[in-house]
C-alpha cells in the first residue's frame, strides 16, 4: 500500500511542506519525508491520475468486464 497525504488530511489549504509518503508492506511501514522522495511519488500519482478513467468510463469498463466473465 502506498498513501500520499498532502498537508494535513489532504487539506489543500495547508502548507505543502507537510507532505509525506506512507509505504506499507507485510513486514512493516515507512514514512518518507525527504522532499526529493515525496516529489517523486507526487509525479507517480499525477501520472496515474492523468491515465485513470473518469467515473462514468470506469463503471462502463467494470460492467463490461462483469458481462465478459459471466
Amino acid at each position: 500500500m502506498v498513501d500520499l497525504a498532502r498537508g494535513r488530511l489532504n487539506d489543500p489549504g495547508h502548507d505543502s511542506d507537510l507532505d509525506v509518503v506512507y509505504l506499507e508492506s507485510q513486514t512493516g511501514a515507512l514514512y518518507l519525508e525527504e522532499r526529493a522522495q515525496v516529489d517523486r511519488y507526487n509525479q507517480v500519482f499525477d501520472h496515474l491520475r492523468a491515465k485513470a478513467l473518469d467515473p462514468v468510463d470506469s463503471r462502463a469498463l467494470i460492467a463490461q468486464a462483469a458481462r465478459d466473465i459471466s
